[in-house]
C-alpha cells in the first residue's frame, strides 16, 4: 500500500479519517455516538486492537469512546477501555493548552498540542506533540474529536506490527468507497485505491507517476483557484493536514469531476515531509442533490411568497419564525418587527368593539373568544385545525378578519418543534356575507311586510315559507302553514278545485299564471282572492318550487260589483227614454183599440154591423194582445238588463246571437229614434253565424255589447253604419266583432280605453264603461280588443269559449192537456190578475177557490182540500215564500206555483227546499196556466207512482 518498508502513523490515521467517514455515510441518520460505538465493536475494534500508535476517538461530549493500548499506556491508566472519560478527565496539567486545543477542533481546524511531561513511570521527561482534528457524521454535524501522540525523540516504527494488520489494512485501504492517493514529498502521485481509479475512470497505472497538479481541469484553472491552491497548500503545511478543499479533477473523457480533498501531510523519522496522502470524495451526487435541494427550496420559497395567502412558521413556544410577504401586508409589520413576536400576540384576546380598516365595527363578545380557545384545543389535540375563524390586530391598531388553517410541525404525535399558518384576509368575504345577510334581511322584511300574501310551496304543493300577511289573512300561524298543502286553506267547492287544477296546467306550461279562487280561513271564513304564481327555476332550468302572490280582492269586488250596477243604471238611465217611447205607443194602441172596441160594442144596429164589430172586435183584441206582450217583453229586458251577478258559479248556457238581438233592441231609441230626430242617419246591420252556447250571464254579456254599440253610435257623425256579426274559429271559439265607420281611436290612447275612468267623453262618460266591459268578458275566460284608424273607424272583438259538451237542445213539447178536473186555491193581493186566473182555470173546468191574501189562504188551505196552489210571491204579511212552505208542511203533495212580476233567480234545489214546485212569471198568457196544472197533475202522479212502487217493494 505504501512504498518502503514501515508505515507512516499519518497514512494509518488518514485511513481511520476515511473509514470513519465512511461510516458516517452509511449511518448519516443514526446517532452519531451509537455510530461510532457500533463501528469499533466490529471494524475499528480489530484495527486498535492490532494498532501500537497512541490514538484515542472522542464524541461531541468529549467522551472516549474508542483508545488504543498504546494510548493507555502514554496517559499512565489500565482502564482497559477508558470508556466514559472525557478528555478533560485524561489530561489534567496544561488545561489552558487543552481547551484551546478543543475550541480549535471544535471550530473545525486541526490543533497541535505539546505536553512537556510524561505519565510513565521511571521515565525521564520527553515532549510530546498531541494532535487532534474533528470528524463528522454529516455535513456541518460535528461527530466528535480523534486524537494521537508523536513522541520527538523516539521513532515509531513497525506501527502496523505484525503482517496479520499490514494485510488487514491494506484490505481496507483497497475497499475504501472514496477514492485515496498517496504522493512522494514531489506531490507525484505513488500509489491509488480502486475507488478513485472508478470516480476517475483511470487505471492505477495510468494514475501512478502522474503529478496531482495534472489532475485538475482545466476549467478550474483559473487565478481565482490558483489564489485557493495557495491557500491551501499554506494550510496543509501550517497544521499538517487539510479538510474539505474543493476542486474540479479531469476524468478520463474529459468530463469534470467535483471533488473535495481531505489531505495529509507525511513524515519521517526525521520529521521531514515524505509525502501525502488525500482521500478524494466525489461531491457530484452530492452538488447534484444540493442543487436539486436548492431548487426545490427555492421553488418553495417562490410558493411561499408568491401566495396570496399569509403563511407564517413559529417555534413549539409560538415565536414566530418565518412568514411571507402576504401575511407582513395582512398585519402591517414588516418582517423584522414580527420576529421575537408570538402569533398570538397579533390575535384579538378580549371582549369589545374593534374597527376594520374600512371602518366597519365588529363586536367580539365571550362566545367568540371560547370559540377561539376550543380551536387552540383542537389544535394541539389534532394536530391541526381548519377554518378557523379570528381577528389579527394591524400594526396600525384595526383589525383585519381572517380565515387560518393551522398545522403543527413534529417527529411523532407527542412532540412538535412548531407550526404552520396559512391565513386568510376574509374582508372582503366577510362584507359581501354582510351584504347578502343585509340585503336578505331587506328583502325578506319587504316580503313579510307586503300587504299581499306570499306562500313558496316546494314541488309536491307544500308549504315551505309564508309572509305575516298571508298569516292574517288565513288566521293560521307561521307553524300551523308550514308543512301543509296550499290547497288545504283553499275552498272545498269544486267549481275552485277545477279553476286550481286549470290554472296549474297553465303554470307549469307557460312558468306564470294569474286566476282568482276562494281561500277558506281557520275560522270558516271565505275570502275571494287573487293568485299571481310563479315557477322558480334552478341554473338547469329545472323548476324546484312555486311563489305564490295572495291578494285579497274581496273589497275589490265589491267595488267593481258597485261600479258595474252604477254603469247599468248610467245605462237604464240612457234607456228610459227609449222604453218610454215603446211604452208610450203599446198604451197607445191599447187604448186606442179599447176605446174602438166599446163603439163597436155600442153600435149593434143590423146584422151586417154586429158581423163588422165582431170582426174589429177580433182585430182590436189581437193587437191589444200583441201591445200587451210587447209591454211585457221590454219590462222582461229591463229585468235582465239590471239583473247582476256575483260569482261566475252561476253562469249557465247562454245564446250569444239572442243576447245580440237584445242589445240591439237596447239601443234601438239611440241608433234609430234619438239619431233620425238629430238629422242623423245611422244603419245598423246584423250578420249571425250558427253558434253553440258559451257558459257565462246573459245579462252581464248584454251590458258588453251594449256599451260596446253604444260607443259605435258615439263615434259616428251624420250618416254611419254599425256592423254586428259573429262567427266561429276552428280552435273552436266564438267571436263577435261590431265595426263602425265613425271617427276612430287616436293610437296613443287606443292602449288606455279599458283603462278604470279613462274616457274621451268629457264629464259625459265615467270612464268606467270599457273597464267593467273588460273585467265581465275577462270572467268569462274570454277577450276583448279593439283595432281601430284615426278617422276611418273601429272594430271591436269579443271572443268567449264555446261551451264543452255544448248541444242543440231540443225543445220537450208539453204533454196533451189532461181532462181531469183539478181543486185549486188562488191566492193573489191584486183583484184584477186573481179574477183573470180564476176565469181562466175555470174556463177549462177546474173548481177555483180565492184568497186575497197569505193569511187568509193558509186558513182555507187548513180547512179545505185543494188539489194545488198559486200564490202571488209579493204581498201584504205574508209573502209567497212563507204560504208555499207552510204549504208543504200540511200537505207536501200538493203542488205549489210561484207568480211574480219580479225576475227570480233560484235554483231548482232552492225551490225544492223552500216548497214552490213551478214559477209562474207577469205578464203571463193563458197558455202557461194551462201548462202548470198539467205539470202539477203530472208531478202528483209521479209521487204516488214513486209511494207505491217503495211500498210494494218492501
Amino acid at each position: 500500500m505504501m512504498q518502503g518498508s514501515d508505515a507512516s502513523t499519518q497514512q494509518l490515521l488518514q485511513e481511520l479519517v476515511e473509514l470513519r467517514q465512511q461510516v458516517a455515510d452509511l449511518q448519516a441518520n443514526v446517532d452519531p455516538v451509537q455510530c461510532i460505538q457500533n463501528r469499533v465493536g466490529s471494524d475499528l475494534d480489530t484495527i486498535f486492537t492490532h494498532f501500537s500508535v497512541p490514538l484515542a476517538v472522542f464524541n461531541s461530549d468529549k467522551n472516549c469512546i474508542a483508545a488504543t493500548p498504546a494510548f493507555r499506556q502514554r496517559v499512565s491508566t489500565c482502564d482497559a477501555s477508558l470508556s466514559g472519560q472525557t478528555i478533560t478527565d485524561i489530561f489534567t496539567e496544561n488545561p489552558d493548552g487543552l481547551n484551546e486545543m478543543l475550541n480549535r477542533c471544535y471550530a473545525g481546524k486541526t490543533a497541535c498540542w505539546e505536553e512537556a511531561s510524561t505519565r510513565e513511570k521511571g521515565a525521564t521527561s520527553e515532549v510530546r506533540k498531541w494532535i487532534m482534528y474533528p470528524w463528522y457524521v454529516q455535513e456541518n454535524t460535528l461527530g466528535g474529536i480523534i486524537m494521537y501522540c508523536e513522541d520527538s525523540h523516539a521513532r515509531i516504527e513497525n506501527s502496523l506490527g505484525d503482517s496479520a494488520s499490514k494485510e488487514f489494512l491494506q484490505n481496507v485501504f483497497k475497499t475504501m468507497m472514496d477514492g485515496v492517493l498517496i504522493t512522494d514529498s514531489s506531490g507525484t502521485i505513488t500509489e491509488v485505491n480502486a475507488s478513485l481509479e472508478r470516480m476517475l475512470q483511470f487505471s492505477g497505472d495510468e494514475l501512478r507517476g502522474k503529478h496531482v497538479a495534472e489532475m485538475v481541469h482545466d476549467e478550474a484553472k483559473d487565478t481565482q483557484y490558483q489564489t485557493k491552491v495557495t491557500q491551501w497548500l499554506e494550510q496543509v503545511f501550517m497544521q499538517g493536514a487539510v479538510e474539505g478543499f474543493e476542486s474540479l479533477w479531469k476524468c478520463k473523457d474529459g468530463s469534470a469531476c467535483q471533488v473535495e480533498v481531505n489531505t495529509t501531510l507525511l513524515h519521517d523519522v526525521d520529521n521531514r515531509i515524505t509525502g501525502a496522502v488525500a482521500c478524494v470524495r466525489d461531491m457530484r451526487a452530492r452538488k447534484e442533490a444540493q442543487e436539486q435541494t436548492h431548487k426545490i427550496s427555492d421553488f418553495l420559497k417562490t410558493i411561499v411568497e408568491s401566495s396570496i395567502d399569509g403563511i407564517v412558521v413559529t417555534d413549539s413556544k409560538g415565536y414566530i419564525m418565518r412568514t411571507n410577504k402576504a401575511f407582513q401586508n395582512l398585519v402591517g409589520f414588516p418582517a423584522e418587527d414580527l420576529a421575537g413576536l408570538r402569533i398570538f400576540d397579533l390575535s384579538v384576546s378580549g371582549e369589545g368593539t374593534f374597527e376594520t380598516a374600512d371602518g366597519e365595527l365588529i363586536h367580539v363578545n365571550r362566545k367568540v373568544l371560547d370559540d377561539a380557545e376550543m380551536m387552540v384545543a383542537d389544535l394541539f389535540e389534532h394536530r391541526k385545525a381548519l377554518n378557523w375563524e379570528s381577528l389579527y390586530v394591524r400594526k396600525d391598531g384595526k383589525v383585519v378578519p381572517v380565515e387560518q388553517n393551522a398545522t403543527l410541525i413534529g417527529e411523532n404525535e407527542h412532540e412538535f418543534a412548531g407550526a404552520v399558518a396559512i391565513i386568510r384576509d376574509v374582508s372582503e368575504r366577510s362584507r359581501a356575507q354582510r351584504d347578502i345577510r343585509a340585503s336578505r334581511d331587506f328583502f325578506e322584511s319587504i316580503i313579510d311586510n307586503s300587504q299581499d300574501g306570499i306562500v313558496i310551496t316546494d314541488d309536491w304543493g307544500l308549504v315551505i315559507a309564508c309572509n305575516s300577511a298571508l298569516v292574517k289573512m288565513s288566521g293560521f300561524s307561521k307553524q300551523e302553514l308550514i308543512g301543509q298543502h296550499i290547497f288545504s286553506i283553499s275552498s272545498e267547492d269544486e267549481h275552485v278545485k277545477n279553476i286550481h287544477h286549470e290554472n296549474l296546467d297553465v303554470l307549469f306550461e307557460k312558468g306564470v299564471t294569474s286566476y282568482e279562487w276562494f281561500l277558506k280561513t281557520k275560522f270558516g271564513k271565505t275570502i275571494h282572492v287573487e293568485s299571481n304564481a310563479s315557477l322558480i327555476l334552478d341554473e338547469r332550468n329545472n323548476w324546484t318550487a312555486i311563489v305564490n302572490i295572495i291578494r285579497d280582492v274581496s273589497e275589490r269586488k265589491k267595488v267593481e260589483q258597485q261600479l258595474f250596477q252604477t254603469e247599468k243604471l248610467k245605462s237604464l238611465g240612457e234607456l228610459a227614454g227609449g222604453v218610454a217611447h215603446d211604452f208610450n205607443n203599446v198604451l197607445a194602441a191599447i187604448l186606442g183599440r179599447a176605446q174602438l172596441l166599446r163603439g163597436c160594442v155600442a153600435d149593434v144596429g143590423s146584422v151586417e154591423a154586429i158581423e163588422k164589430n165582431i170582426r174589429e172586435l177580433e182585430k182590436g183584441l189581437e193587437i191589444i194582445e200583441k201591445a200587451a206582450e210587447d209591454g211585457a217583453e221590454t219590462v222582461r229586458r229591463i229585468q235582465g238588463f239590471s239583473r247582476s251577478c256575483d260569482d261566475d258559479k252561476f253562469f249557465v248556457d247562454v245564446d250569444v246571437n239572442k243576447i245580440l238581438d237584445d242589445a240591439v233592441e237596447f239601443t234601438r231609441v239611440r241608433w234609430k229614434n234619438e239619431a233620425e230626430s238629430e238629422g242623423r242617419q245611422i244603419s245598423l246591420q246584423r250578420d249571425f253565424a250558427e253558434l253553440p252556447g258559451t257558459l257565462g250571464s246573459a245579462s252581464e254579456l248584454r251590458e258588453v255589447f251594449t256599451n260596446i254599440i253604444s260607443n259605435a253610435i258615439d263615434a259616428i257623425g251624420a250618416k254611419g253604419v254599425i256592423s254586428v256579426a259573429t262567427s266561429m274559429k276552428d280552435s273552436g271559439t266564438i267571436v263577435v266583432n261590431v265595426k263602425d265607420n265613425g271617427i276612430g281611436i287616436p293610437q296613443h290612447i287606443t292602449g288606455r280605453i279599458f283603462d278604470p275612468f279613462f274616457t274621451t267623453k268629457g264629464v259625459r262618460s265615467t270612464g268606467l264603461g270599457m273597464s267593467v266591459s273588460y273585467g265581465i268578458i275577462k270572467r268569462h275566460k274570454g277577450s276583448i280588443g279593439v283595432e281601430s284608424v284615426e278617422g276611418e273607424g273601429s272594430v271591436f272583438t269579443v271572443e268567449l269559449p264555446v261551451l264543452q259538451g255544448a248541444a242543440g237542445k231540443e225543445e220537450k213539447k208539453p204533454d196533451a192537456l189532461s181532462s181531469k178536473q183539478v181543486r185549486v186555491l188562488v191566492i193573489e193581493d191584486e183583484p184584477d190578475v186573481r179574477e183573470l186566473i180564476s176565469d181562466i182555470l175555470t174556463m177549462h173546468g177546474h173548481s177555483v177557490v180565492l184568497a186575497s191574501g197569505g193569511r187568509e189562504g193558509l186558513q182555507k188551505f187548513e180547512t179545505q182540500d185543494f188539489d194545488m196552489v198559486f200564490t202571488d210571491l209579493g204581498m201584504p204579511e205574508i209573502s209567497g215564500w212563507r204560504v208555499a212552505e207552510e204549504v208543504k208542511k200540511i200537505n207536501g203533495d200538493v203542488p205549489v206555483m210561484l207568480i211574480t212580476g219580479w225576475k227570480v233567480d233560484i235554483s231548482e234545489e232552492d225551490m225544492q227546499q223552500r216548497g214552490v214546485d213551478f214559477i209562474l212569471s207577469k205578464p203571463f198568457r193563458t197558455e202557461n196556466i194551462k201548462e202548470l196544472v198539467q205539470k202539477g197533475i203530472e208531478l202528483v202522479r209521479k209521487k204516488v207512482s214513486v209511494r207505491q212502487t217503495g211500498e210494494g217493494a218492501a
